[in-house]
């Protein structure tokens, strides 16, 4: 699998960029604002997603590992292929879509092409399913900001970043308040 790619922009296309590696070019579907971002011949950096199907094999490149586990989490729900989840990150940022999630407010991703409000809910629902599920059994005895910062970790987000923002939220608030008084905070 190709996990990481390091190259120059040889062409930019309206959903994919070609990475020139040693004289090969690769086809990378990147998220819209990565392609307004970059002028030709620019050396990038990018942690990929090596997707096989059957009849071709797509790579999709992301600048930011949040960026990457929130595609990650998408394309895992049924019926949210590859393109499908580069569409819910071209139309809202990771935060958006973690805060959406923990807020279980599906109208961020009715607002995509080719999801529905039946979709959308669903999504929200195995997504909010897929992150409890990350956190482990044995999490259930630990203090609730160990809980909090395995949470986001799993989401992309560093645990150095989240500790600092952390120290400042009030220690009496439930995880899920923790959670999203972080995020709120990451966001900005």
């Amino acid at each position: 699998m190709i996990a990481h790619i390091t190259g120059k922009v040889k062409s930019i296309n309206e959903k994919s960029i070609v990475v020139l590696v040693n004289g090969i070019g690769y086809e990378v579907f990147v998220l819209a604002r990565t392609a307004e971002n970059l002028q030709k011949d620019q050396d990038i950096e990018l942690s990929t997603v090596h997707v096989i199907k059957e009849n071709a094999q797509e790579l999709y490149g992301f600048v930011t590992d949040r960026e990457k586990a929130i595609f990650n989490l998408l394309v895992t729900i049924s019926g949210v292929g590859p393109k499908s989840a580069l569409n819910i990150l071209n139309a809202s940022t990771p935060e958006e879509i973690t805060s959406a999630v923990i807020n279980q407010d599906s109208a961020i991703l009715e607002k995509v092409s080719g999801i529905g409000k039946k979709t959308a809910a669903r999504i929200v629902l195995e997504l909010k399913n897929k992150l409890a599920a990350g956190i482990s059994e044995e999490v259930a005895g630990k203090s609730h900001d160990v809980e909090v910062l395995e949470a986001l970790e799993g989401l992309g987000y560093h645990i150095s970043e989240v500790r600092d923002v952390l120290r400042e939220v009030d220690s009496k608030l439930s995880s899920e308040d923790k959670i999203k008084t972080v995020l709120r905070s990451l966001g900005k």
